[in-house]
């Protein structure tokens, strides 16, 4: 061990990270040079005397070694022991992704005699298509995909949408259902857990079930090799707020401070849509806005594209840049969704659809 006090100052001064600090020490013969701020030089037994004393407005105890070793060197930390540090989040909050089919409906301006193309998505509470099953998979598979082992994502609608999944699907599993309803009666509430405690069970039975053949087959057959575990499953939750703002408050209070918490997509209505991309700076708190929309039109009407009758519509009639978006290139799409987005146009029955994405410009 090097007994040299400047060696041990300044392998204290470079095993802390302290960006603020600037000082070069450098030994010469037996006395020492300390070059601080420029000119000022001490001999090494002043620079390193026990005798020194530490102001009397800083008790030893809250003395820390860096703070002693910039006492010899009279340099001022830039933080001291007593400055509070910002708390740190170890989990970022997620995006929100408004995730969408729409399809084109030109219709005449209310202020210009030119027509606008407006973005369908709803007729009398339900799609204005055929069930598209390439669209429905795509969301299936999206919205359940967590980032990570251990997450959850979450969907969040209002209770119009969430009334319009089949009752037998609801709440939709490996999900954080959040359900936005203005209801003060507490009905909503209690349908919904009802509906959760009845979805808990059948996954339960279900589970019990696989594992009950898995058990039989070893039997039968049974494997010298150990058998990994099966991956453990998204969980499959619902709740029920009266706002977007209390709803992404809950899931980042609960989910987001255990770290289940995995991406968060907005699947409707057009209320609640409408509710997000008015979100301003600070409600938002720095979490990007993404929109994953399926664009749909009859089958070879690509070009002009024939429309479906529609009487609900997507908030934002185009996401250009003009309007504060950008378009988004596929392989940005892919990363976002966890599976290849190529943004062309396919074929699925009478319709065709493409995914293409947007992003928020902050």
């Amino acid at each position: 061990m090097n007994s040299n006090p400047l060696f041990t100052i300044n392998l204290l001064l470079r095993s802390l990270s302290y960006p603020k600090v600037i000082a070069k020490v450098t030994p010469v013969k037996s006395t020492c040079s300390c070059i601080v701020r420029g000119d000022k030089q001490k001999s090494l037994s002043e620079l390193c005397s026990p005798r020194r004393e530490h102001p009397p407005s800083q008790p030893l105890a809250s003395i820390t070694p860096l703070c002693l070793c910039l006492n010899y060197l009279e340099l001022q930390p830039a933080i001291t022991p007593q400055t509070k540090m910002p708390p740190h989040n170890p989990h970022p909050l997620p995006s929100l992704t408004l995730i969408v089919a729409t399809t084109p409906i030109r219709t005449a301006s209310t202020t210009t005699k030119d027509e606008i193309t407006r973005l369908g998505i709803g007729l009398n509470g339900t799609l204005p298509w055929p069930r598209i099953k390439t669209d429905m998979s795509f969301f299936a598979r999206v919205t359940s995909r967590p980032p990570s082992q251990g997450t959850t994502n979450a969907i969040i609608m209002g209770r119009k949408t969430y009334d319009s999944v089949p009752a037998s699907l609801r709440p939709l599993a490996k999900r954080i259902n959040v359900v936005i309803t203005r209801d003060t009666s507490g009905s909503v509430r209690e349908s919904v857990a009802t509906e959760l405690g009845n979805m808990k069970r059948k996954i339960a039975a279900k589970a019990a079930k696989a594992q009950a053949t898995s058990a039989e087959k070893e039997a039968l057959n049974p494997s010298k090799d150990a058998v990994p575990a099966p991956p453990v499953d998204p969980m499959t939750d619902a709740i029920v707020t009266p706002s977007l703002g209390a709803a992404l408050e809950q899931l980042d209070s609960v989910y987001g401070a255990q770290g289940t918490l995995g991406k968060i997509f907005v699947i409707g209505g057009a209320e609640i849509y409408n509710a997000t991309l008015n979100m301003g700076a600070e409600e938002l708190r720095g979490r990007p806005v993404r929109v994953v929309m399926t664009n749909v039109v009859r089958k070879g009407a690509v070009d002009a594209p024939a429309s479906f009758e529609c009487d609900t519509f997507f908030p934002l009639d185009g996401l250009h840049e003009k309007n504060g978006w950008r378009a988004v290139s596929p392989g940005e799409v892919t990363e976002w969704v966890g599976e290849e987005v190529d943004g062309e146009w396919k074929g699925d029955g009478d319709v065709e659809v493409q995914m293409v994405g947007f992003e928020k410009l902050t």
